[in-house]
């Protein structure tokens, strides 16, 4: 039993059928009853109490004599050294096959022995965190450019904004100009067919009368001079100078205007063209406010309405559907903008339009 054995005890241990000298350990109760015995060649096993036998009188020491003229242990190696040992072998034996160099196999990061300098500091120009009031400039116009220009004062930023108002002025003068000369050529070449104040409802040609579909915007905003007499006692409604060559220069007399109101749903008015004319954007101020818009850049406000198309008569209330009278035209999208109406897509639905308008202005003349 191991209780029969102390530590410095000289016994003999049977390994591989011989019996080894050697010490009990100092702690010679190991895994499950075990004795660890200490050899000479400085080697240790555990054994069982079955195979270990007292040789000699107990040493209170732990260590073992060396001068007893034993030979040492012949220990085995284990089957994993056996092995490992292999293994290792082998690996020199593929090294050497392939004539490489076992320490060019080792990766070992080269360490620049030059000292790397400190990174620049790079100064930075102190910036003004003074805010901007007004309209924005540029650094130049404040005085911060490469010029060296003299810090921008309130007044010459006032006399600046003036001079923009004065530049506006100029271009839609010069806006007007243009179009008012294409409209006296254009009335010029007109005049030998048709009269500008006939109220027929076809043109003089003999041709059907155009289409014209006009979004008026909100009620009671713009559309006033729908309701009441205003130019040379006329109802009219105008165009801005952007929309010359796409609807104005088109409209004849005798041409049909149906008018929708924003967030309506309905077209609700029906106008038949007496003339049109050309005025001063001062003079078309008069009628409609300004409107700003913004297309593809910054909001900007237009020259105002100065192409007049003018009613002899009150536009008659109507209400039909939105969306049946864009069918009828060949259409199923949203009106944003004023659209004429050329061909006639949808099978008869424009003539069929034509008619409905004629036969509700006529039906209102009788009433009155």
């Amino acid at each position: 039993m191991a209780t029969e054995f102390r530590s410095g005890d000289h016994i003999q241990a049977k390994w591989g059928g011989k019996w080894w000298p050697g010490v009990v350990a100092p702690q010679p109760g190991v895994n499950g009853g075990k004795i660890r015995i200490n050899f000479s060649d400085d080697s240790w096993e555990d054994f069982k109490p079955a195979l270990i036998k007292i040789s000699g009188k107990r040493d209170s020491s732990s260590s073992n004599n060396n001068n007893t003229g034993r030979s040492k242990k012949a220990r085995g190696l284990s089957a994993y050294e056996t092995a490992r040992l292999q293994r290792i072998a082998e690996n020199k034996q593929t090294i050497a096959a392939l004539s490489l160099n076992p320490n060019r196999l080792v990766h070992r990061p080269t360490q620049s022995t030059r000292a790397r300098p400190p990174p620049k500091k790079i100064p930075r120009k102190r910036t003004s965190r003074t805010p901007m009031v007004g309209v924005r400039v540029s650094k130049r116009l404040r005085g911060v450019g490469p010029t060296g220009a003299k810090k921008q004062t309130h007044a010459s930023l006032e006399a600046r904004i003036k001079q923009q108002k004065i530049e506006v002025e100029k271009r839609e003068e010069s806006t007007f100009k243009d179009i008012y000369n294409r409209w006296k050529k254009e009335v010029a070449s007109s005049s030998s067919s048709s009269s500008s104040s006939s109220t027929s409802t076809t043109t003089t040609s003999g041709s059907p009368p155009q289409l014209f579909l006009v979004p008026t915007g909100v009620p009671g905003v713009n559309d006033h001079t729908l309701d009441e007499r205003v130019c040379d006692n006329h109802y009219l409604w105008g165009f801005c100078a952007g929309l010359y060559s796409r609807i104005f220069e088109h409209v004849k007399p005798g041409d049909i205007f149906i008018f929708t109101s924003a967030g309506t749903g309905k077209f609700n008015r029906v106008g038949i063209v007496t003339s049109k004319s050309v005025v001063s954007p001062k003079e078309a101020d008069k009628y409609w406010s300004r409107m700003e818009y913004q297309m593809g850049g910054p909001r900007r406000t237009n020259i105002g309405f100065p192409l007049l198309v003018l009613f002899e008569k009150c536009p008659i209330s109507v209400d039909w559907s939105k969306e049946e009278v864009m069918s009828l035209c060949g259409y199923h999208d949203r009106l944003m903008s004023s659209r004429r109406i050329v061909e006639d897509k949808n099978k008869g639905g424009k003539s069929l339009l034509v008619k409905r308008c004629l036969q509700a202005c006529c039906d209102s003349g009788k009433k009155q």
